[in-house]
């Protein structure tokens, strides 16, 4: 029996540490979306939070924290409208500006943190 592709074993790497102070994130529409890590030297991968509505990541600094006990570097982000990111309260351009922002902050992590697990 095959695994199905989303839960296949990819090849074992060492993933890198993030930086401490991630860089600045443009959104597809320029808009700045506030950034945050919890780095780890050796970590097992790269966890990515993404917050709920009305709220913000730093609402989940003790879940990094945790993640980060059991060896995890975590990497997190404000969505647009939320704490320090830009834009107006619950507005969205386009219908799919979320899942653009999401798809933005996840391949800047990839590269930050190498190919390790995500």
């Amino acid at each position: 029996m095959t695994a199905h592709p989303l839960f296949a074993t990819a090849p074992m790497t060492i993933p890198r540490s993030l930086p401490a102070l991630p860089p600045a994130l443009r959104a597809r529409d320029g808009l700045l979306l506030h950034r945050q890590n919890w780095p780890l030297s050796e970590p097992l991968g790269t966890v990515v939070l993404v917050h709920g509505i009305a709220e913000h990541s730093g609402r989940y600094a003790h879940v990094a924290r945790q993640l980060q006990m059991w060896g995890w570097q975590v990497a997190a982000y404000d969505q647009r409208g939320h704490g320090r990111s830009g834009g107006p309260r619950g507005v969205l351009r386009r219908e799919d500006d979320l899942l653009a922002d999401v798809a933005t902050v996840i391949a800047q992590v990839r590269q930050e943190a190498g190919c390790g697990p995500l």
